[in-house]
């Protein structure tokens, strides 16, 4: 087995609402969301350009010993954030 199916199991575990799946031929406009892991740096530039075109969300990570590396690429992806703050006095507890 390699790393990506002896994680499968606890990789679905986390979240069982996510879909995952390991594949050996990516198609990356049939995926909402693609992680890659440990992949030379110029496959990874052309699999991002490939994201990039299909709007496809696009991971990689690498991990080489000590050092780790985690890198997204969100495309257009937005997001809205709560402004309004509402902070509660230490009074109005006791």
């Amino acid at each position: 087995k390699n790393r990506a199916q002896s994680s499968l199991e606890e990789l679905r575990s986390l979240n069982p609402m996510v879909s995952i799946s390991v594949v050996q031929k990516v198609q990356v406009q049939d995926y909402h969301m693609v992680l890659f892991s440990d992949v030379s740096k110029d496959e990874l530039i052309q699999w991002n350009k490939q994201c990039r075109q299909h709007n496809v969300l696009f991971m990689c990570c690498s991990c080489s010993g000590l050092v780790g590396m985690f890198f997204q690429d969100l495309n257009h992806f937005i997001y809205l954030t709560n402004k309004q703050l509402n902070y509660i006095s230490i009074e109005e507890y006791t």
